[in-house]
């Protein structure tokens, strides 16, 4: 996905440059009349942003919809999960993450989620302060 992006960027930016023939610059249009708004949007949506724990649950769950790049937006994804377990989405005030495993002796889970310490990791966290745990559809 990212190199679609970085292709996407580069053709808008070939496309208004300067002509190599003349010599003279021109512009053949706005990045929404180049590549149409529904491909602007969705190259939009695909950036990372600077808090992205939402987002890379994006990409492990598949969902295109960039409002759940926010956190606590999780906490309204697919159906109520009736506990925790491995495949289950927990949604804290400002971080969510995807249950892999557990609990441990601790009673904490296994927990693999994105910008956890500005990389993904997979470690075992306590779910106190989750506001949701949470299943996509209907699988838990």
């Amino acid at each position: 996905m990212r190199a679609i992006l970085a292709t996407a960027i580069y053709c808008v930016a070939a496309l208004s440059t300067a002509d190599a023939h003349t010599g003279q610059r021109h512009r053949s249009g706005s990045a929404a009349e180049l590549l149409g708004p529904g491909l602007v949007h969705m190259l939009q949506s695909m950036a990372r942003p600077q808090a992205w724990c939402g987002w890379y649950m994006r990409q492990v769950e598949q969902v295109a919809d960039p409002s759940y790049n926010r956190a606590a937006n999780w906490a309204h994804y697919g159906q109520p999960a009736f506990g925790p377990a491995p495949g289950v989405i927990v949604v804290w005030p400002h971080h969510v993450g995807v249950i892999r495993g557990g609990p441990d002796s601790a009673g904490e889970w296994l927990v693999e989620s994105g910008n956890d310490g500005d990389a993904v990791r997979t470690r075992f966290r306590s779910l106190r302060g989750a506001i949701a745990l949470r299943t996509a559809g209907g699988r838990q």
